[in-house]
């Protein structure tokens, strides 16, 4: 009999390239219960990283608190002249993202 895990309701694996390039592959919700890990998690790498690639293609829902965590971690990046590019989306979020306005800021 094979046991099956119940899928994350949010998490958010960090991977370094050769090139100091962060890609930040999110998973699940993000709302007021997760958008301040998300926010941490990117801002902390912002230090170090030649540029941030964010993966939210398998994100299934994401509310104003992800948007400002967003926004907050993409103005943290463009302070240190890092950049802070979304790589992929789902519909939800893609939406969401420009009813905001931010998918000009966030490429």
């Amino acid at each position: 009999m094979s046991s099956t895990h119940p899928q994350p309701i949010f998490s958010i694996e960090l991977t370094t390239g050769d090139e100091g390039a962060v890609t930040a592959v999110v998973t699940g919700e993000i709302d007021a219960a997760t958008a301040d890990q998300l926010q941490t998690s990117l801002t902390d790498a912002v230090p170090t990283a030649s540029a941030i690639d964010v993966d939210l293609g398998a994100v299934n829902f994401m509310d104003s608190s992800g948007l400002r965590a967003m926004v907050v971690a993409m103005n943290s990046a463009e302070e240190a002249g890092v950049a802070l590019r979304i790589t992929a989306t789902t519909p939800a979020v893609d939406r969401l993202l420009e009813i905001t306005g931010l998918t000009q800021h966030l490429t």
